[in-house]
């Protein structure tokens, strides 16, 4: 006869343990819209430590399984789109994470327009939601200086009114984060 199993008394037990245990993943959801709101298919959500990935569907909508408790970092892409957020981390979901969305657009930096009013010259774009603009001047295109604070973007035209004086001249760009 094998040796016996104990508990942790030292005292064998008194009948062997069968049974089953499942892990349940966490599960992470949301959409993936455009500007205009409509939906975006066939995006592709990855997650990395080499979770498996998912795809919106055609109403944009996505379910992500993930196992439960860890850290993971989700980044989202398709064909000519970029994303905000451009990454999600994702740190010890249990259960269920809902409205986890997202805005596909086709590029984050915006062309901008001058325009001269009176003494003022407006710098003008369009925005983005979940996008930060930071206006940044220069008197000789290489030292670059935050103009004003950050602007955070809105899903239609943005200007920036910039003082005509007799200070020296002045360069403008725009910085993004998302």
């Amino acid at each position: 006869m094998g040796p016996q199993v104990q508990d942790l008394s030292g005292q064998p037990l008194s009948q062997v343990y069968t049974g089953a245990f499942a892990i349940v993943w966490s599960v992470v959801q949301g959409t993936v819209t455009d500007t205009n709101g409509l939906p975006v298919s066939d995006v592709v959500l990855q997650p990395d430590n080499g979770i498996p990935p998912t795809k919106t569907d055609i109403n944009g909508i996505y379910s992500l399984s993930l196992p439960p408790g860890g850290t993971f970092l989700v980044t989202p892409s398709a064909t000519s789109l970029m994303f905000v957020p451009g990454t999600r981390t994702y740190a010890n979901v249990i259960g269920t994470l809902s409205n986890d969305n997202y805005l596909a657009v086709g590029m984050v930096m915006p062309a901008l327009t001058t325009r001269v009013e009176s003494n003022t010259q407006v710098l003008s774009w369009f925005g983005v939601p979940g996008v930060a603009y930071q206006p940044f001047y220069s008197t000789n295109l290489v030292d670059w200086l935050p103009y004003g604070g950050v602007l955070p973007g809105t899903n239609g035209p943005m200007q920036l009114a910039v003082p005509i004086n007799g200070d020296p001249i002045q360069f403008f760009r725009l910085g993004v984060s998302y």
